[in-house]
């Protein structure tokens, strides 16, 4: 199959019209001579994993592994016909592609491509003179249907579905594992409550903002929040907990916030008015307006005072003794979902991804702390219970791997499926470790450490900074 509105007669950087698809599609299928990669600067690179194409806005790939100068760089890749396509685009100035490790080119016309805010030089890789063929016999192996050499294809085939969702099971108890001794590592050197709202903060911060909102919960910690506004009313509790989570998150500079945030503003000085996050460290480019910061500090600020009277451990911990299995999951789920007055702050699909990624694994580690055996195994019963959540790119990605002919929901049917996925792509898939993937080994894969409450074996916790 040709590609007709292909022009290669020339091989000259000015002239051919070559869609950067289709470059995406070389850097993917690595129709390169591997050993040949060089970048413009003369460094050699070693392709660990070429990323996962990404099909939101941002770079081209991401989770890339390569190696450069013996160290190994993990990030995003940006694909373009030309590297002057970097700031062309204005991608120098977007902090969306401030992780964006190597800038994949055909052809190199710029001295160097600088990533924003710190202006470091980005290294340039030109295909042009690394390809694996004459660049016509290349497209037109790119307008073929891609032969999958990867390991995982016919998985489902090779052990049987009943086999593939065993191994996803273990591995979505592996995933409960790490965060469950992340959070018992938390507890042993911490107070609990300020432990599970540091998980719920990162939580609200989504992809984009989970650090930023971890950094505020340790800046403004609950049991501070709580000795300030408990002993007040409504309206002076509603007041002071604003102040103090936009206060602390830099949000009342003005003149980000109009005439209305004086209230807000004379509060925060008549708190202190301390030392507060910079600017810097929230992302909002390509966040969704339901996702923007600010509205995820109004949902913060209701759960707190939702469980202010209570406690948010004794608050929570209550939800999930009458959330009994099967169908428990959509008490849980409503007692943390939260509105206000432009509707839904935190709803069903963000609450059961919290319930799921924070207040399970914590509460069975809190069980477990605090010889609590019944409420640990409350908690462990109903992640095994819960039915799958709403699909992510990781988990559309895995599902396409393993089992490209069927719909994402037939291997991801529960929750605990789900987290296997994103599991096994990030211990194995991520670091392209093919051998040691369960996935490949007789039979149902390796057998994992039984979980049960007061059990003395664990995993090693990840060591990715996130929680979900």
């Amino acid at each position: 199959m040709a590609l007709p509105t292909v022009k290669v007669r020339n091989m000259a950087s000015d002239s051919p019209g070559i869609p950067e698809s289709v470059i995406a599609q070389i850097w993917q299928r690595q129709l390169v001579k591997k050993k040949a990669l060089v970048t413009s600067d003369g460094q050699l690179v070693e392709v660990i994993y070429p990323g996962r194409a990404n099909r939101s806005g941002g770079p081209d790939f991401r989770g890339a592994i390569i190696a450069i100068r013996d160290e190994f760089l993990r990030g995003d890749v940006e694909v373009h016909l030309r590297s002057s396509g970097w700031q062309a685009h204005g991608h120098d100035r977007n902090p969306a592609f401030s992780g964006v490790i190597l800038h994949v080119v055909m052809w190199d016309d710029t001295p160097c491509s600088r990533r924003p805010r710190e202006g470091k030089a980005i290294p340039i890789l030109p295909l042009y003179r690394c390809l694996q063929a004459p660049l016509e016999k290349i497209l037109w192996k790119v307008a073929q249907p891609p032969v999958s050499n990867d390991p995982c294809a016919g998985v489902r085939h090779r052990l049987g579905g009943e086999s593939l969702e065993r191994v996803l099971d273990d591995l979505g108890e592996a995933r409960f594992r790490d965060k469950v001794a992340r959070f018992r590592d938390g507890l042993s050197i911490g107070e609990a409550g300020q432990v599970l709202y540091e998980g719920l903060m990162e939580a609200l911060g989504y992809s984009k903002n989970k650090e930023a909102f971890r950094e505020l919960a340790q800046r403004l910690p609950l049991r501070a929040m709580e000795g300030l506004v408990r002993d007040q009313g409504p309206e002076a509790r509603d007041l002071i907990l604003q102040a103090l989570l936009l206060g602390t998150a830099g949000f009342l500079r003005a003149p980000r916030h109009g005439p209305g945030a004086a209230p807000l503003r004379k509060a925060w000085s008549s708190l202190g008015g301390g030392a507060c996050m910079a600017e810097t460290s929230w992302h909002f480019t390509a966040v969704r307006p339901g996702n923007h910061p600010t509205r995820r500090l109004e949902a913060a600020r209701a759960l707190i005072l939702r469980f202010l009277d209570g406690g948010l451990v004794e608050g929570i911990l209550g939800l999930i003794r009458e959330a009994q299995p099967p169908s428990g999951h959509r008490k849980l789920e409503s007692g943390l979902m939260v509105s206000g007055p432009g509707g839904a702050l935190l709803g069903r699909g963000r609450a059961a991804e919290m319930a799921v990624n924070i207040v399970l694994p914590f509460f069975y580690a809190f069980g477990e702390f605090t010889g609590q055996r019944e409420e640990a195994e409350r908690a462990l019963a109903l992640y095994r219970s819960y039915p799958r959540l709403g699909e992510n790119e990781t988990t559309r990605f895995m599902s396409g791997q393993l089992l490209a002919e069927e719909s994402p929901p037939g291997l991801s049917n529960s929750a605990r499926r789900q987290q296997g996925l994103i599991q096994l792509y990030r211990r194995y898939c991520q670091e392209r470790r093919c051998g040691e993937c369960p996935l490949g080994k007789a039979g149902a894969g390796s057998p994992q450490p039984s979980l049960s409450p007061g059990s003395t074996s664990r995993s090693q916790p990840e060591t990715l900074p996130a929680l979900i």
